[in-house]
């Protein structure tokens, strides 16, 4: 039985692909946003990290280079210190050296004073009678004052008082020839001219002189004359040699 209206031509049924594909577009919008924003976070959170890491470095970098310089000056500061004390150490050695010297050098001087006391007050039978004992010349600043101090003394038994009168002079070189000046010609003080003595034991005769330019002292005699019974007239000649102070 034939249908009206029919045809013989075959039916085809297509199927509409337009919202699947449109579903396909968007799960691949979607993935390659997603894809995308983990990219960008992935290298957001690598760069972050090696930032970090790179922040980290410096910090240690500058710990280290800080510690450094703490340690360089805490070193300077101990060089500083071991150089203050060995200076400190040098001088304080130098000042004992000093003062052992000074020291040694009174020793000596009591010694002298000790066996010169004792020849006073004890003499050998072999000297005896009035002496110059010694002659001690000190300098000044003047560089041509200078101070002298030379010391009588009488060695007897049951000492008496011996007194007199004493002068000395002073030899040396001036303009290449030999010149003696007598302790007047030396002596700026009119009072202390007359240098007389009196005593028992010993006496020091003390006094300060004065050296003309140009004069190259080398020796100092000292006469001492005594007076009364029994005088008698001493002549010794020492050395100009000048003692530090």
């Amino acid at each position: 039985m034939a249908v009206k209206g029919s045809s013989n031509t075959p039916l085809v049924i297509k199927a509409d692909h337009s919202v699947r594909n449109q579903v396909l577009m968007g799960i691949t919008v979607v993935l390659v946003i997603s894809l995308l924003v983990a990219v960008f976070w992935l290298g957001h959170e690598t760069t972050d990290k090696a930032s970090y890491e790179k922040d980290l470095e410096q910090a240690a970098l500058q710990m280290r280079a800080e510690d450094a310089e703490k340690k360089y000056i805490d070193l300077n500061n101990k060089v500083s210190i071991y150089e203050q004390d060995s200076i400190v150490n040098r001088q304080a050695n130098e000042l004992v050296r000093i003062e052992n010297k000074r020291l040694r050098e009174k020793i000596t001087e009591l010694e002298e004073a000790v066996a010169f006391y004792r020849g006073v007050m004890s003499p050998s039978k072999n000297v005896r009678g009035l002496r110059i004992a010694r002659l001690n010349l000190n300098g000044t600043k003047d560089g041509r004052r200078f101070h002298y101090k030379f010391i009588l003394t009488q060695v007897a038994e049951n000492s008496r008082y011996v007194e007199g009168k004493v002068k000395f002079k002073v030899i040396g070189m001036q303009d290449g020839k030999v010149k003696s000046l007598s302790h007047q010609e030396l002596i700026s003080n009119q009072e202390n001219k007359n240098i007389k003595f009196r005593f028992r034991y010993f006496q020091d005769i003390k006094g300060e002189i004065s050296l003309p330019d140009k004069f190259i002292p080398e020796r100092v005699v000292v006469i001492a004359e005594s007076t009364g019974k029994g005088a008698v007239r001493l002549e010794e000649s020492f050395n100009w040699l000048i003692e530090e102070v």
